[in-house]
C-alpha cells in the first residue's frame, strides 16, 4: 500500500484551576467566578461562535470535608485567531462595540438575561466591580469632596443599575487583554468570561 498520512498539529487552550478551601470574602468571590466561566463555556459558548472562543470539554469536580472545601475545574477551548490586545483605540475600539453589542443583544431582556442566570449558571450580578463586592472599597472612600458624595450615593446608584431597563448579560471584565482581534477585523474574540452575568449593558462600555 503506497497511501501516505499526514499529521498536523492541533492547538487548544486549555484551563485548570484549583480552588482549596476558599474562605475569605475574596476567596469565595474569585472560586463563584471560575463556575460561572465554566458554565458559559459548557452551555453558552457554542451560541455565540463568532465573538468567543469555542468550549470543547468542560469538567467540575469538588471535594468536601468538615476542614475544607475544594474544587477543581478544567476548561478547554479553542485557540485565539490572535494574540491578546495591549490597547483598545481607533478601529480597534469599534471592533470592541460590535462584539460587546452582539453578546448583548443575545440576551437582551428581562426574560432572556434571567434564564441565562437560573437555567444557564450565569452570575446573578455581572462585572467584575459592582458595590456588593466591595464593601470595603466602600467603607474606605473618604467622606470628603466628589469622593465623599460618591460614597453617599452609591446604593442609591447601585440599585438603579441593578433595576434598570436596559438589562442583559454583560461580558463584566472588557479589557484590552481580554480581547484578540478575529479573523474578520471588524470584530474583536473575547476570552475570560469569570465575570459574566446579568447587569445594565452600560456598565460593559463603562468599564
Amino acid at each position: 500500500d503506497n497511501a501516505s498520512s499526514t499529521t498536523s498539529e492541533v492547538t487548544l487552550i486549555a484551563k485548570q484551576i484549583n480552588c482549596r478551601n476558599p474562605t475569605s470574602f475574596g476567596d469565595r468571590r474569585k472560586a463563584s467566578s471560575y463556575d460561572v466561566e465554566a458554565n458559559f463555556y459548557a452551555r453558552h459558548a457554542l451560541l455565540l461562535t463568532d465573538i468567543c472562543c469555542q468550549g470543547l470539554h468542560v469538567e467540575k469536580s469538588s471535594l468536601s470535608s468538615e476542614q475544607t472545601k475544594d474544587c477543581r475545574i478544567t476548561i478547554i477551548m479553542s485557540p485565539l485567531p490572535n494574540p491578546t490586545l495591549y490597547n483598545i483605540s481607533g478601529p480597534t475600539s469599534d471592533a470592541a462595540l460590535r462584539s460587546v453589542a452582539r453578546l448583548h443583544a443575545h440576551y437582551w431582556g428581562e426574560e432572556r438575561s434571567s434564564k441565562a442566570v437560573t437555567e444557564g449558571g450565569l452570575a446573578p450580578q455581572g462585572t467584575y466591580w459592582y458595590l456588593d463586592t466591595r464593601p470595603d472599597e466602600h467603607d474606605n472612600l473618604s467622606p470628603r469632596g466628589l469622593e465623599g458624595q460618591l460614597k453617599q450615593k452609591a446604593h442609591v446608584l447601585d440599585q438603579k443599575l441593578k433595576q434598570h431597563a436596559y438589562q442583559t448579560i454583560v461580558h463584566g471584565d472588557l479589557k484590552a487583554c481580554n480581547m484578540s482581534l478575529a479573523n474578520d477585523p471588524r470584530y474583536v474574540t473575547l476570552v475570560d468570561f469569570q465575570y459574566a452575568g446579568r447587569s445594565c449593558c452600560a456598565k460593559d462600555l463603562a468599564y
